[in-house]
Order: structure tokens, then sequence, then C-alpha cells
């Protein structure tokens, strides 16, 4: 009987906690559904929170949305790229003006004080770098074939400028190269042309390199040829082993051949004539075009006797060495004024300074300048031969309009200059 008891006992103390966790799992349940009801269910007279919406904020609502979708559409609508219908591989229009050739005052020629000077056709003696790199030209077409104002400054992304020039190899008619350039007016009719590269762009060099040969440089207004320039580019080598540069590449032209005669703003006579110089024989690679200076003498006759000389003669009437300058590998324009001879009721002083011969001491007549350059090798005697009529210097045939008729060959002198031949004695 007390074995019953004890097991009662043992079975009641075991359940009074169960039924006490039930109770408490009943009572979690029954709050968390209570709490869930009040949630979702509220009562008639409570207000709507800010977070639920009334059926009439609700079609506010949509009504305010629909009106700003439709902006933004709008919006969107109007900034959006238009689509390019056009083939990205079609060119737009080209803007580069066609010459009327016929709109020209006189037929188009370069200038030759451009043309024969060393910096306006850059040459690198030991690397044939060649960079034509502007010149000046006279009498551009004035209207295009529209009749409009021709513009030959225009830049025009997708096309080249109206105006180009071409290097041929003589030897076979090859084009080596093509240059591109602009042009705007200086002092009319004189226009300044100025190479067109643009970068990177293989189809607008910057340069070529030319090496031994003979070339033409063929000057183009669209794609008419309009002027010719020759030059010849001689190799020199030099056998030494010991030498920092074994050839040079020479550069050879027109300026050997020509001398040329101005009058400045001061009214003097001046008498410019180049000066080529190769020598192989070089101290330092990057020192090629070193300078050199030669003594010189010269004078200036008409009609066979001595009206001037350079450099002055001394108190004792001793005509004095002057100097020339040349640049190894390059040619170099000199220009001298002379002094006046005899020095009779001239200024002379213990400095030996004369007066100039001037404009108004260049009568009528024929007149001749006679060069001495004194070298180690030896004097290079030269001379250039001039007429003066009317007071004015008679042009040679090449020079004048009216008897040279080849257009390509014309020496364009512009208005200040006079090119005289060179005759070696």
């Amino acid at each position: 009987m007390k074995s019953i008891k004890l097991i009662s006992l043992c079975l009641v103390l075991f359940y009074i906690p169960a039924i006490s966790q039930v109770g408490n799992i009943i009572k979690k349940v029954k709050e968390t559904t209570k709490n869930e009801t009040e949630a979702t269910v509220k009562p008639k007279d409570e207000k709507v929170t800010p977070n639920v919406k009334s059926e009439i904020d609700k079609d506010n609502s949509t009504q305010t949305n629909v009106k700003k979708s439709t902006g933004s559409e709008k919006l969107r609508e109007r900034n959006k790229p238009q689509q390019n219908t056009t083939d990205k591989k079609t060119k737009p229009e080209s803007t580069v003006q066609i010459a009327d050739m016929n709109s020209s005052v006189l037929a188009p020629a370069v200038a030759w004080y451009s043309l024969l000077d060393q910096d306006h056709l850059y040459y690198d003696a030991t690397s044939g770098y060649f960079r034509p790199h502007g010149f000046h030209v006279f009498f551009l077409p004035e209207k295009d074939i529209k009749g409009e104002p021709m513009n030959f400054n225009k830049y025009d992304s997708y096309y080249p400028p109206a105006m180009h020039l071409d290097v041929i190899d003589k030897q076979n008619g090859e084009k080596k190269v093509t240059f591109y350039y602009r042009a705007e007016p200086e002092i009319l009719p004189a226009y300044k042309m100025k190479i067109d590269d643009r970068g990177t762009d293989p189809m607008y060099p910057a340069y070529t390199n030319l090496f031994e040969g003979s070339y033409d440089l063929k000057f183009y207004i669209n794609d008419n040829h309009f002027y010719t320039f020759p030059i010849n580019i001689e190799k020199i080598s030099n056998k030494d082993p010991y030498s920092p540069v074994k050839q040079l590449y020479i550069m050879r032209g027109e300026w050997e051949d020509w001398g040329r005669i101005e009058f400045n703003s001061d009214g003097d006579f001046i008498f410019s004539h180049y000066m080529p110089e190769k020598d192989v024989k070089v101290t330092n690679q990057s020192k090629w075009n070193e300078t050199i200076h030669y003594p010189f003498t010269a004078k200036l006759l008409r009609n066979g006797k001595v009206i001037g000389n350079y450099d002055a003669q001394n108190a004792q009437r001793i005509l004095e060495k002057g100097s020339v300058f040349a640049e190894n590998g390059r040619w170099v324009r000199n220009q001298n004024a002379f002094y006046a001879y005899p020095p009779v009721n001239r200024r002379i002083n213990d400095n030996h300074s004369h007066d100039y011969v001037y404009t108004k001491d260049m009568t009528d007549g024929n007149y001749s300048v006679e060069t001495e350059i004194y070298k180690p090798a030896g004097t290079i005697k030269s001379k250039y031969t001039f007429v003066i009529k009317n007071g004015k210097v008679v042009p040679v045939s090449r020079a004048d309009r009216s008897q040279h008729d080849d257009k390509f060959t014309l020496i364009e002198q512009g208005p200040n200059y006079h090119y005289v031949k060179k005759i070696k004695n």
C-alpha cells in the first residue's frame, strides 16, 4: 500500500511542472494572437495612421504618379539622342572650296624669296629629314567656282585644305609624299602658306625623309598644278672609321646659281648671295652644321667702272676684306651693303666709316657685282650682272611674265626683290 502511495506522489510531482509549462505556452500563444488581431483590426473610431492610405488618398496618389510619370517620360524623350540615320562610314559634305583659277589677277606663283630660304625648305643633312613648313605665294584665285570669296585658311576636320605640295621622284615619277597647306593673306596679293599637319594622322604628315636623288616640288590648288621647284640631293661619304658621321646628304637647288638685289628702307643698295657648304669631316655628329667664316670682298661696277665695294676702303684707299659665313650641309644667304667708291667728298674718319651706295646713285647703265671668297682650297670668284633702265632694275626674262610663258618655272620676285644670274669667272 505504501509503494502505491509513493508512486502516486511521484506522478503528481512530475505532472504539476508539465501542466505549468503547458499553461505558459498557451498563455504566450493567446498573447501573440491578440497582438496580431489588434494590428490588423482597428476600432471604428480609431484614426488611420499615416502609413495606411484611404481610398481617396490612393486615387490622388495614382493621379499624381501618372502626372509625374508623364512629365518624366516627356523629358526623357526630349533629351533622348535622335537616331542617326546617316551611315557612319559616310563623310559629311566638304566645306573646302573649289577655286576658280580664272579669278586670279595673274597666274599664281610661289615666291622665290621663300623657296630659296633654307629655313622654309628645312633639311637635315644627316638623317634626310625634310619639312617644307611654309612659303609665300602670290596671286591666288579670289573666287570659288560658285562666285564666293575664296578662303584658303578654311579648316575641315574631314577633308584636306585647298592647297597641297607633292614631292615627286624624277627618276620614276613616283609621288613620295603629299603635304597639305592652309594660307592666309599677308600684304596682298601675297599669302603665307602654313603646313597643315594634324598630329599623328598619316594623311597629314609633318615631314618626310629624302635621300640621294632628284625631286620636283609640285604645288597645287585643289587639283590644279600651278608651280614646280626642282631640288637635288647629293650623298657624300667619309671612309674614316673614326668619323662620327659616315655620310651627309646635301640638298642643292637654284640658290647656287642666283643672287638677289634690293633697296632697303634707308635707300641702301643691298646685294645677297647664297653660300652652300659641304664637308663630311665633322667633329661631332650633333654639330654637323657648324658655322664657318671666310674672308670676302665684292665690287659694284657700272659700265665697267667701280662705284662701290665691300668691305670698306681705308684712308689709304686699300680695300679691306670683310667676311661671309656658311653652315656645313646647308646654304646661307649673306647680304652686303656697298660703300661708295671712290671716297671722294665722302665722309672718312679714323673708323674708316664711309657713305653707302644709295638708290639715287644707281643711275641707268649696265651693272655687275664681282665677288671673291677666300677658302683654304682656293679663291672662288663669281659675277652677277643686271641692267637699270629708267631708274628701275630690268627683270631677267624668266622673271618677266610678258616674256616667260612657262608658269611652272617663273621666278616670282615680289615687289621688292630682283634676282640676278650668277656667272662664274
